[in-house]
């Protein structure tokens, strides 16, 4: 970076850093709309269990929230881009006195680095998680499409009580 002063190098800096909190903040929301179609996709999935529309709601949530998916990683990406610039503008702005007299005890560095490794952040558990929404709906699915969570209707139809009315008397 070829900045000569701080204000060159803060004037690159806020931009950089309103986009990766703009692209951070569209990945949670991203997030947050995959939660409620998953959400949606066990409702419909298990209110129409009786009928073939249950598997196929829930396949289509699957399909809905792999595509979010895709989203999210790309807002990652994004995000991301420009870390190690966003981390060495704050390293070259700071002058040596600077970084002693915020250094605390024991730390190496006045700031948190936005460049730490990805399981350092906890975005792999995140994507973990919301995969396993995905296997879920698979097995979902699946239980659907075998009729297994539709058998304990059959038996509440079996044992209803008959109708009498109809009967005749001897």
């Amino acid at each position: 970076m070829p900045a000569k002063n701080k204000s060159e190098i803060f004037s690159l800096y806020g931009p950089l850093m309103s986009h990766f909190l703009h692209q951070d903040k569209l990945m949670w929301d991203f997030a947050k709309i995959i939660i409620a179609v998953q959400g949606a996709t066990f409702v419909i999935g298990w209110s129409l269990r009786p009928f073939w529309l249950g598997w196929v709601a829930v396949l289509l949530g699957a399909a809905i929230t792999l595509v979010l998916l895709s989203l999210v990683k790309k807002a990652e990406k994004d995000r991301d881009a420009n870390l190690k610039v966003l981390d060495l503008a704050v390293e070259r702005a700071l002058t040596q006195e600077d970084k002693a007299a915020l250094i605390q005890d024991g730390e190496k560095s006045p700031f948190v680095r936005l460049s730490v490794p990805a399981h350092r952040r906890g975005e792999n558990i995140i994507k973990l998680f919301f995969l396993g929404f995905v296997v879920l709906d698979f097995v979902f699915a699946a239980l659907l499409y075998s009729r297994v969570l539709t058998e304990d209707l059959q038996h509440q139809k079996v044992s209803s009580p008959a109708d009498t009315s109809k009967v005749a008397n001897p």
